[in-house]
């Protein structure tokens, strides 16, 4: 039985504590560990895992002193500008992570972890729960063994409404910064980031491998009162070949969860969030192949059953730090690419979102999806609140991410 440690217990850690506890009932694993640095708002659950005979520690430091060479895996959901030190923290104490999406706030972090773990000898398993689906996995063999012919193009679009509140839940949801920290929190870097990295995996040859962006190219607008954008396209151009196309936002009033399209040279690949995949194949007997959505909670169970696999067979498959330095890549090269451009006040309105007032761009749901249906970014569609500017960057030898063209305008306290 593997011994399990977790890193906070609120907020989305909650979701891996339950899996952890059902597992621990099934005797697949003891938790054994746990960080709560908010005691007075997890009460009733540090109640339940000290029931559960699970150690209660204040911080991480305080945990590895304890339990150094104790723990075989570490889950650790906690904020993005803690991934990177956390993981490596972990990584030297004997344990494997489970870290939870993005990778990594910038690249330089990201490579750092990957070079803890060949310091170390233990992995980082990246929770980009997609990669660990059944679909998932029989859609990427069907392309990898040519079921749509050559990948051409790969788009994704979607908007994810986001009131006052989740801004507020804490110190770093849509914040470019938490002291000197990168954090760079969007819907492209953490709630739509499933999304972007699915894609890119897509797009790429090898069944484990994600296709690497070779030129970047970044629209990105601001509509509410925070310090990041929270609507962007962004179209990338991979090593593999394959052109990806990415539009998202969270200044809507209204839900339009993503939908994905890969077309090949003989069919497509159609996909739309909770829903069956969909092979449709072309030429003189056309044909369409669904494969069934399996729901987050049982992926999530896989995830870690998976990861738990892992720790005594390399070659189990999970979702590498390699497979999602792409995705992190992408994130910080949309701001070399691009400035973030704020919406005229004529294009917002305010409505009632979740019983909050919240500001929402007009006429965003049309807008993003002639983006999508055409392939173009927002500004080349001619929209009249459209005033952003950027150009293609280059991401070869990209290693290092220094503010891109955030630092020409950038406010001391951290504002765009």
């Amino acid at each position: 039985m593997k011994n399990v440690a977790i890193i906070g217990v609120t907020g989305y850690a909650r979701v891996h504590v339950e899996t952890c506890l059902r597992l621990q009932e099934a005797g697949r694993l003891r938790l054994r560990a746990a960080v709560v640095v908010n005691p007075e708002e997890a009460g009733e659950r540090v109640d339940e895992l000290r029931a559960a005979g699970c150690c209660i520690y204040p911080d991480d430091d305080s945990m590895w002193t304890a339990e150094l060479g104790k723990i075989d895996l570490c889950i650790i959901p906690v904020p993005i500008a803690l991934h990177a030190s956390m993981s490596i923290k972990a990584l030297r104490a004997g344990a494997n992570v489970l870290v939870e999406k993005p990778l990594a706030g910038t690249v330089q972090e990201a490579h750092a972890m990957m070079e803890a773990e060949q310091e170390t000898g233990r992995f980082i398993a990246v929770g980009f729960q997609d990669l660990y689906s059944p679909e998932v996995k029989a859609v990427k063999e069907a392309i990898v063994d040519g079921a749509v012919g050559k990948v051409r193009s790969i788009r994704c679009y979607g908007l994810w409404p986001r009131p006052p509140s989740y801004y507020n839940r804490n110190n770093w949801a849509g914040q470019l910064k938490v002291g000197e920290s990168w954090v760079l929190d969007s819907p492209v870097s953490n709630a739509m980031a499933h999304f972007l990295n699915l894609g890119l995996y897509f797009g790429a040859a090898g069944f484990q491998e994600v296709a690497r962006p070779s030129v970047v190219e970044a629209d990105l607008y601001r509509v509410k009162p925070v310090a990041n954008f929270d609507t962007a396209a962004i179209r990338i151009v991979t090593a593999d070949g394959p052109e990806v196309f990415f539009a998202v936002s969270h200044a809507c009033d209204v839900r339009v969860d993503p939908a994905l399209r890969v077309d090949g040279s003989e069919g497509r690949i159609e996909w739309y969030h909770c829903g069956p995949f969909r092979i449709v194949r072309d030429g003189a007997e056309p044909s369409v192949t669904t494969y069934p959505f399996t729901d987050y909670g049982d992926v999530r169970m896989d995830m870690m059953n998976r990861v738990l696999d892992r720790i005594d067979d390399p070659a189990v498959h999970v979702c590498t730090p390699a497979m999602a330095l792409s995705h992190t890549l992408v994130v910080n090269t949309i701001y070399e690419s691009a400035r973030i451009a704020d919406v005229p006040s004529a294009w917002k309105v305010t409505t009632k979102l979740f019983g909050e007032e919240s500001l929402c761009l007009k006429g965003l749901p049309e807008a993003i999806r002639a983006a999508f249906d055409e392939g173009k970014l927002f500004r080349e569609l001619g929209l009249p609140w459209a005033r952003g500017e950027g150009h293609e960057i280059n991401v070869a030898g990209y290693n290092r991410f220094c503010g891109g063209r955030l630092e020409e305008t950038m406010s001391p306290g951290g504002m765009a």
